[in-house]
């Protein structure tokens, strides 16, 4: 199996039980299903992510996982997304030789299920992860990330806070506005689907703030990431998107963002870009890296 593959399928899963479950809990559990009787054959893993979340009709949980299916279609739903969640975790599932499925009753929760084949690693296979080899350095830097998944959140938060960098994490394009007036920021990374408001909104937004201060038709707000824009220059904005289709880059890079990048995110590609979009001056007081 692939450690990106799984990562994105448990990411995806996780973060939708914790988005849809108000109170309860969210659990993973994995077992071996069947052993290998040799060595070079593989063993088949079953996980199960469980919630006791709000369930899925019963007429809706093939349809689930569609590109762009939503439970709640409306325009004014709670929730957040694009309906690719569930699609990209049946394709990267399929990719690893399993199936995914889900088992739910309205109001009792959900659990959804999917396995895996993979080889048994020995011990001198293990080897350090691919972003502790080479990693590029920037910072400390103060960073705002604008995300609604709380999975991604902590992946995310974890990633860059072991680098040294502070980190503030809101779940919206509107409260992404509200951080940048109260806090000044060195660079952000800003999800494009998102409830309330996405990231190319927001990002169109923070750009045309950005033209009425330097145009001096606005005042910056002091102590805000909009000061010393002269000396600074434009805020830098990374888009984060689960599309990976075509256009997406031209359209993120319109709406004003100055890099890209596709989930499941690398870390490696995370810290490079962050080091490629890093201001010369940064705000951040040096902190040690998380270890």
């Amino acid at each position: 199996a692939d450690e990106d593959r799984l990562r994105q399928v448990l990411i995806n899963l996780l973060g939708n039980a914790i988005k849809y479950t108000d109170e309860g809990y969210v659990k993973l559990e994995v077992t071996v299903e069947s052993r290998p009787a040799e060595a070079s054959e593989q063993l088949l893993l079953h996980f199960r992510v469980r919630d006791s979340g709000v369930g899925i009709p019963p007429e809706m949980q093939e349809a689930i996982f569609l590109p762009f299916y939503q439970v709640d279609g409306s325009s004014s739903r709670r929730h957040g997304g694009a309906g690719l969640g569930l699609a990209i975790a049946k394709r990267l599932v399929e990719l690893m030789g399993g199936r995914i499925w889900v088992e739910s009753q309205p109001g009792r929760g959900s659990t959804f299920h999917f396995t895996i084949r993979c080889r048994p690693a020995e011990v001198s296979e293990v080897a350090p992860s691919k972003a502790s080899i080479s990693r590029p350095s920037a910072g400390p830097l103060k960073i705002l990330v604008c995300e609604d998944n709380p999975v991604n959140q902590q992946l995310i938060r974890r990633l860059l806070e072991r680098e040294g960098h502070h980190v503030r994490v809101c779940n919206n394009g509107k409260e992404a506005l509200r951080a940048l007036e109260e806090e000044c920021f060195d660079l952000v990374l800003m999800d494009v689907q998102m409830p309330e408001m996405d990231g190319l909104q927001a990002t169109q937004e923070i750009r045309a703030l950005e033209q009425a201060i330097q145009a001096g038709e606005l005042p910056a707000p002091k102590g805000s990431s909009y000061e010393n824009l002269c000396e600074r220059g434009r805020i830098p904005i990374i888009a984060l998107t689960a599309h990976a289709m075509s256009g997406d880059r031209e359209r993120c890079l319109a709406a004003g963002m100055d890099g890209y990048l596709s989930k499941p995110i690398s870390a490696a590609q995370l810290l490079l870009e962050v080091a490629r979009l890093s201001p010369k001056c940064p705000t951040a007081e040096p902190r040690q890296p998380v270890t």
